[in-house]
């Protein structure tokens, strides 16, 4: 039968004697502790091997999510016969990140069962599989990696539901290589039966998140345990903030080129087995919004996220095509995998032969079936946006003309001036005026077709059936050449392609602004540039 021995609280430290032999045990709490005497706990293998975790090939989020695991984990295996407690309603898990100086600290907190002394071994122990393996806690590595990786010093604080103590493990890197410690003794001291929890606390740090790492491990976290948020089963916070994902707004339109205009829903319930092994069950479906970013698909196994997080979205090239596509922009989706593998990291499905493949030729099969083809839908589908602010339009003005005052000059002067076999010269090109309109003029000044005046002129107006117009006086080589060139962003192919945020804008007026200046060199060699002008206003309305 194991005795117990009382260890006196001495400042920071705690002083235990044994005949002549005194220990040292670091401690957060100021109340008396007892060490149970020959109830080490092995943590093997070697030392050595702790050092190398420092190595790993994590990122932050997948680190910290190691810990979220296991708190889930132990609030899913709750045993209310043997904590004689009832099991909350969720599991809450808060992280904090302190990255100031001199102390920064990681802590993770969680309000689940605990670690119940017996499981000591096996928690503390690299590669120590759990008996019951079904959840997240799965191949006895994540807490042991992740907090070598993160951390030169960490500890454990647990109480488990239903016993009066609680125990701390202390791990500090220096001293387990120094000594080749294989063994920890678990520091004991009071707590209420009814308390229940575990805390892991992180110092000495190796990696310190900081400032944007800290936005994306926010963002990460959210999406790769959304399921469980979704559910209602899982409150997560980092620092003081509770994460809430923002559900996907899915595309309602009508199927393009059907004679029925009628909305649909473009999403689509997807549910296949794979011939090499494994089942395939969620959704795919098609964005309102396309974003080149977060578009994507999610794996997911056991409902946590394991590809496809935040900006790290899941986009083979058989199913999304390259990058420009617009389905690159819009195709999304949550696929949850059963009966698949990933790494010990959980950052990666571990594919099988021709698991893959398959995979990818029974989801393009499934996304390109009628009555809902995801696929040639996302590709011929445009969103007519609304014409840019007078701000944004303010914006846009400003970074074109000064773009073009710069370019323009070259790209002119490398221009043949020297006519050709056209006869005719169309007269000058007159544009009415407009209101409400952004106006920006700059000059130019070419060395082989001289000083230029151009008007930039962008306006909204549904009602103008012309996309551009363009009126020129003076031109000619050697003289003062005027053009203006107004640019209608209330059109219908503006519309269409200057995007749902006018990402498209200053392409959109850069462009027409060149096309312009060639029409209105063209004049110089006789181009009958009006009538280009013409046919391509109408070309442009087309589709309308």
């Amino acid at each position: 039968m194991p005795h117990y021995i009382l260890l006196a609280p001495l400042g920071n430290a705690i002083l235990g004697k044994t005949g002549s032999t005194a220990e040292i045990f670091t401690s957060w709490a100021p109340n008396l502790y007892i060490r149970q005497d020959r109830a080490m706990v092995d943590i093997t293998p070697e030392a050595n091997i702790f050092g190398i975790f420092r190595n790993l090939n994590y990122k932050p989020w997948y680190a910290l999510a190691e810990f979220v695991d296991n708190s889930i984990a132990s609030w899913e295996k709750w045993d209310q016969k043997l904590t004689c407690l009832p099991k909350p309603a969720k599991v809450r898990v808060e992280l904090v990140i302190e990255n100031s100086f001199p102390s920064p600290f990681i802590e993770i907190r969680d309000n689940s069962s605990g670690i119940k002394f017996e499981d000591f071994g096996r928690a503390f122990k690299v590669a120590s599989i759990p008996e019951d393996a079904s959840s997240l806690n799965e191949f006895g590595m994540g807490m042991k990696t992740a907090g070598f990786w993160f951390a030169n010093s960490w500890s454990v604080r647990t109480s488990y539901a239903g016993e009066p103590l609680e125990r701390t493990m202390n791990f500090n890197l220096s001293e387990i290589l120094k000594n080749q410690t294989t063994e920890i003794a678990p520091l004991s001291s009071a707590a209420s039966a009814e308390s229940h929890f575990t805390t892991v606390r992180l110092t000495e740090l190796n990696q310190t998140p900081k400032g944007r790492t800290v936005a994306k491990i926010r963002e990460h976290l959210t999406g790769m345990y959304r399921q469980f948020i979704r559910d209602g089963v899982l409150e997560l916070y980092l620092n003081g903030e509770e994460l809430e994902y923002e559900e996907v707004e899915v595309l309602l339109a009508p199927k393009v080129g059907a004679e029925d205009q009628s909305n649909e829903e473009w999403k689509k319930t997807i549910d296949f087995h794979i011939p090499e092994g494994g089942h395939v069950k969620g959704f795919v479906a098609i964005r309102n919004k396309g974003n080149t970013t977060h578009a994507g698909l999610a794996l997911l196994r056991k409902r946590r996220l394991i590809e496809g997080s935040a900006d790290e979205t899941w986009r083979p090239q058989e199913i999304f095509g390259n990058s420009n596509s617009y389905s690159y922009q819009r195709i999304f989706g949550e696929l949850n995998l059963t009966d698949f593998k990933v790494t010990h990291t959980k950052d990666a499905i571990k594919w099988n032969e021709g698991q893959k493949e398959s995979f990818l030729k029974i989801l393009q099969a499934e996304l390109k079936s009628e009555p809902l083809n995801l696929l040639a839908q996302a590709e011929k589908y445009r969103v007519r946006g609304n014409p840019p602010p007078k701000t944004t339009l303010d914006d846009a003005m400003e970074a074109v003309s000064d773009a073009l005052e710069l370019s323009l000059v070259d790209a002119i002067d490398r221009v043949n001036p020297e006519q050709t076999d056209i006869e005719e010269v169309v007269p000058d090109i007159i544009a009415s005026p407009v209101t409400e309109s952004v106006e920006k003029t700059f000059r130019l000044k070419s060395q082989s077709h001289g000083m230029w005046n151009v008007k930039l002129i962008g306006f909204s107006d549904p009602a103008v059936t012309d996309f551009f117009r363009l009126s020129s006086s003076q031109i000619g080589q050697g003289s003062e050449n005027s053009i203006e060139v107004q640019v209608n962003l209330a059109h219908t192919f503006a519309s269409q392609y200057l995007g749902p945020n006018h990402e498209n804008l200053e392409l959109l007026l850069a462009f027409t602004a060149h096309l312009c200046v060639a029409l209105s060199l063209g004049k110089q060699v006789g181009a009958k540039s009006g009538y280009i002008i013409d046919f391509l206003n109408q070309l442009l309305r087309i589709g309308e």
